[in-house]
């Protein structure tokens, strides 16, 4: 802009330089008629041919610095436009922002309502085996020991024949921890996952001991006994409600020295062993211990006697040979 606008002064200055010259030449050429012209007349022509040259000579500017001007708007409105067209891909994608947060929300709001469904129409069973009830706090509701809960006994296969008490204390838990590391997955009973009373039920059958799946029917099954008196191999019961409460959960002994007592059990985190006597969380849960290992033999007993009992008595009579017929030979 300023380069044309030098040149254009340039020019005009030249030209003006060039039109003097010119009047000069035309007046020296004129000069004998000068004394016949009026002068007056005379001068009055040349300063309108001047006047039409510098009003030319401004039209030719004019002409110049609109056309700069056109060329500065032309490029004031692209810049315009494209602002503009920047501001709506602004605009555009925050409201496409505003609408997959809209959707978040609603996604979240519909799943929360899902798991509160879940949660509230769960079975007894999942509230039964919860290895970690309310974060650790007790329940605000308390629930008694179960009154209406069938006593099954536990059913002793052949093979448990096999093993003696000593046996099956000595290398159950070498077993369990076989599984240690395995995730909980709830009413799970087999080593790709378990839940407490699945993990429990699924070390004793191994050696043909069979007891309920549910750690309330196991908590009737078996002898009682005390936490100190727990042996390696017995079955120890908690509550989420606290002592006299409803059986949750339901673990193997490990090591009983007293004033430690060791634990495997299937938890939210795993097949894992614990100190449950110097724990925060379990120690206020703890109720008691189940031995169902020891009455093996003696179940084994009464199930040889009630077969005995239960088999046909036989006469003299039905014992007597049969009279020979004509046919058979003697």
């Amino acid at each position: 802009m300023h380069l044309k606008l030098k040149a254009l002064r340039l020019c005009s200055a030249y030209f003006f330089t060039m039109f003097a010259a010119s009047v000069f030449v035309n007046i020296a050429c004129i000069q004998p008629s000068i004394s016949n012209e009026a002068p007056a007349e005379l001068l009055q022509s040349y300063l309108e041919k001047i006047e039409k040259l510098e009003l030319e000579n401004r039209a030719a500017q004019i002409n110049i610095a609109t056309e700069d001007l056109t060329g500065l708007i032309t490029l004031v409105e692209k810049k315009r436009a494209r602002t503009q067209e920047k501001t709506q891909r602004e605009l555009a994608r925050a409201e496409r922002l505003s609408r997959n947060n809209e959707n978040l929300t609603k996604t979240v709001a519909a799943t929360q309502t899902i798991v509160k469904t879940y949660a509230a129409a769960a079975p007894v069973a999942d509230a039964e085996n919860d290895p970690h009830p309310n974060a650790g706090n007790y329940s605000k509701t308390f629930v008694p020991m179960d009154k209406d809960v069938e006593a099954i006994p536990v059913k002793y296969a052949q093979e448990s024949e096999k093993y003696s008490e000593v046996d099956i204390r000595n290398t159950i838990i070498g077993k369990a921890k076989a599984h240690l590391g395995t995730k909980y997955v709830w009413a799970g009973k087999k080593p790709g996952g378990f839940d407490c009373s699945g993990f429990t039920s699924y070390m004793m059958s191994q050696y043909g001991i069979n007891v309920s799946p549910s750690s309330r029917h196991q908590g009737l099954q078996g002898d009682y006994c005390k936490i100190s008196d727990a042996k390696t191999g017995d079955l120890v019961f908690f509550s989420k409600y606290g002592k006299g409460g409803r059986i949750t959960h339901v673990a193997l002994v490990v090591e009983n020295t007293g004033h430690e007592l060791y634990v495997i059990h299937a938890c939210s985190r795993g097949i894992v062993i614990d100190n449950i006597l110097n724990d925060k969380y379990w120690t206020p849960k703890i109720l008691y211990a189940r031995n169902v290992i020891s009455p093996k033999a003696k179940a084994a007993k009464m199930d040889k006697k009630a077969d005995k009992k239960a088999e046909p008595q036989i006469t003299p009579a039905e014992t007597a040979p049969a009279a020979p017929t004509v046919t058979e030979k003697i």
